[in-house]
């Protein structure tokens, strides 16, 4: 696991862009968003440790890429694929579901790439902190990418999804390892309709 320290050292941010980062995650939803193999994973794992330790932590992933072995109150749990006659599936929609029914302050969810966007949102408006993963070329284009996976899973209208995704705080895309670009949502614009 690479930490803030050695996300430092390789120059992918600076200690002031951590400051940064570390504030905005109070204010709502962080979106870590990049093509495959920029190192959005490294960050979202090296953020996990800069969560104070007073706050309870619930991760989801698909693979178990994310892990802390400093926070004190983190609970981990991937998705479980139904094989055979064994009739447990957990996706990533379940776990961010069962998640909202604990006590928590942050849910994480490693990559975003379909329905649980919609729980995603639902998690941010319920009160609770996050952070997320989610493919896009560029930070603008993760709210669109957002919005289209939760029509997936909803009869809402695309400008309804747009104005549910005021949740989102702030956006961070990274490209060649480094952060490119931050973008701070501050919601929805009637009159531009964006």
């Amino acid at each position: 696991k690479l930490t803030v320290e050695d996300l430092m050292d390789l120059r992918m941010l600076d200690r002031k862009m951590l400051e940064y980062l570390n504030l905005r995650r109070k204010y709502g939803y962080v979106i870590i968003c990049g093509k495959n193999g920029t190192g959005k994973t490294h960050l979202l794992n090296a953020l996990l440790d800069e969560i104070p330790h007073n706050e309870s932590v619930l991760v989801v992933q698909e693979n178990e890429e994310l892990f802390s072995n400093v926070h004190p109150d983190m609970m981990f749990q991937h998705i479980a694929v139904r094989k055979g006659d064994n009739k447990i599936n957990y996706s990533l929609k379940e776990l961010v579901v069962n998640g909202l029914r604990t006590d928590i302050d942050h849910i994480v969810i490693g990559e975003i790439k379909g329905e649980e966007a919609l729980y995603f949102i639902s998690a941010a408006l319920s009160g609770c902190n996050g952070m997320t993963t989610i493919h896009s070329t560029d930070a603008a284009g993760a709210l669109d990418k957002l919005a289209d996976y939760c029509k997936w899973e909803s009869d809402y209208s695309r400008e309804d999804v747009l104005k549910l995704l005021s949740c989102v705080k702030t956006i961070v895309y990274i490209n060649d390892f480094k952060i490119q670009e931050v973008v701070e949502n501050h919601g929805w614009d009637e009159e531009r309709k964006q």
